[in-house]
């Protein structure tokens, strides 16, 4: 019996699961924070236009974070093919939330409205990282990876 089934049979989770489940729990609970940050203390100092900017960005790091969330609860259910494509994915999802969220909350709070340009850099990050996911599970899918890592029993 090789020590990574032992593992596996333990439900120790690989590295690179848990960093998912870490990036999602820490990127969900930044967003909580910096929704609630926004909705008290920048309520008060910005226009609705800015606030604006600091709302969008915070939904869609929160959905973001959740994605890997989600991203993590597939990833020891796929070959390991498809794991490379959703592990890309994350990474795509925290630079997107890097870059889009970033920006729209730097753009918030300094009123630099040049910061506009990079917002959506992190948005084709996003949907880059949608088709990654979405390429993992149809990998995950297909006849050829099916037969190739049938599933335990």
């Amino acid at each position: 019996m090789s020590s990574d089934v032992k593992v596996k049979d333990l439900g120790i989770m690989s590295d690179r699961e848990a960093r998912l489940w870490i990036a999602g729990a820490l990127m969900v609970g930044l967003s909580v924070m910096l929704g609630a940050f926004g909705a008290h203390a920048v309520k008060q100092r910005v226009d609705s236009v800015a606030l604006g900017w600091w709302e969008t960005a915070a939904d869609y790091h929160r959905a973001h974070g959740l994605a890997l969330l989600v991203l993590a609860a597939l990833y020891p259910r796929v070959s390991e093919a498809a794991q490379k494509h959703l592990g890309r994915a994350g990474w795509c999802f925290i630079l997107g939330i890097a870059l889009f969220s970033g920006s729209l909350y730097t753009m918030t709070l300094t009123q630099i409205r040049a910061l506009g340009m990079i917002t959506p850099i992190g948005g084709t990050l996003w949907l880059i990282g949608w088709g990654l996911f979405a390429w993992g599970i149809f990998v995950r899918s297909s006849t050829s990876d099916r037969y190739a890592n049938p599933p335990e029993t």
